[in-house]
């Protein structure tokens, strides 16, 4: 059982106002202590607020009192034994839950870690379609733009080429045939074409092969939680059942 009146260093017939002090006095000089672990300082300072609450309010301190008399009483008697082996094992069932509470909370942050890789990744990945599709808006448009500028070439150049002929014509040298002319315009305007298709294609092919990777990065994320998660449940419950084997071997040793 915890001395409340030792825990503040004041005796059992101290004043309120001396109780009170010796509390602030107290937890004052455990916030102020950095060699203390932050575990620590909160149950110090835990400690004294429950020896505060307890010993400024008359019924209560009346009650911790007799509790405290009893206490030494069976100490004295020989009871300290039964009452530290419930301490301890009262301990131990906390440090049990504790335990319990700690691998719940592990596991919920790394599904939340998991959660935000996840949505991040497929951010990442819509980003990445996104930029394919404006690379290929862009690519399309100078194209176009290639393609206009050709035939403006092109036009002017039949145009040049027609007035060549009539000059041709008019002095009496070689005409060149229009139908040659159209089947060579035709020729180079279906070489561009097959190569815009096989550009298209190219860029498809990349955008699938990426959208594939990301599907094997996710899938590869959610195996390793997986496994994760299984190694820890396993850990856990040996700990447990280390932990419930020395129990019964502490208690048979005890017996």
């Amino acid at each position: 059982m915890l001395d409340l009146y030792e825990l503040i260093g004041v005796p059992e017939n101290a004043s309120e106002v001396w109780i009170q002090r010796s509390c602030q006095t107290a937890r004052d000089r455990i916030e102020s202590d950095a060699s203390l672990k932050e575990k620590k300082r909160a149950l110090a300072l835990a400690n004294v607020a429950d020896a505060h609450k307890t010993l400024t309010d008359p019924e209560a301190r009346k009650a911790y009192d007799q509790a405290l008399e009893r206490w030494r009483e069976a100490t004295a008697a020989g009871g300290a034994m039964v009452m530290m082996r419930k301490i301890v094992i009262g301990i131990v069932l906390i440090g049990i839950i504790g335990a319990g509470g700690y691998w719940y909370r592990e596991r919920q942050n790394e599904r939340i870690r998991f959660e935000q890789e996840r949505v991040l990744s497929e951010i990442a990945e819509k980003k990445r379609m996104a930029e394919i599709a404006e690379q290929r808006r862009k690519s399309e448009e100078r194209l176009q733009q290639e393609a206009i500028e050709r035939q403006q070439d092109e036009e002017k150049r039949l145009e040049l080429a027609r007035e060549q002929r009539v000059q041709d014509a008019k002095g009496q040298r070689f005409v060149v045939d229009e139908r040659y002319e159209k089947a060579q315009r035709d020729k180079r305007m279906d070489a561009e074409r097959q190569q815009r298709l096989n550009e298209e294609l190219r860029e498809r092919f990349e955008a699938e092969k990426i959208r594939r990777q990301a599907q094997v990065d996710v899938e590869r994320q959610r195996r390793f939680v997986e496994q994760r998660e299984r190694e820890e449940a396993n850990a856990a419950a040996q700990r447990a059942a280390e932990e419930r084997m020395r129990l019964l071997q502490e208690q048979a040793k005890n017996r």
